[in-house]
């Protein structure tokens, strides 16, 4: 998976849990949309640095 595809994924999973949830639904928002969406960024960002670590070294 590209990063820009876990970003907007992990960007969509936020929006839901902490904007449409409470709004529309009265619902609190939960940690498990916060867990996969941080774990999302997370393996993007180390994507990213594996990226520019074998970017250094050629």
């Amino acid at each position: 998976m590209s990063n820009r595809l876990l970003v907007v994924l992990a960007m969509i999973i936020f929006i839901i849990n902490f904007v449409v949830s409470p709004m529309f639904f009265d619902e609190t928002p939960n940690s498990y949309g916060t867990f996969i969406g941080l774990i999302l960024l997370s393996i993007a960002l180390i994507s990213l640095i594996d990226q520019v670590n074998k970017n250094k070294k050629k």
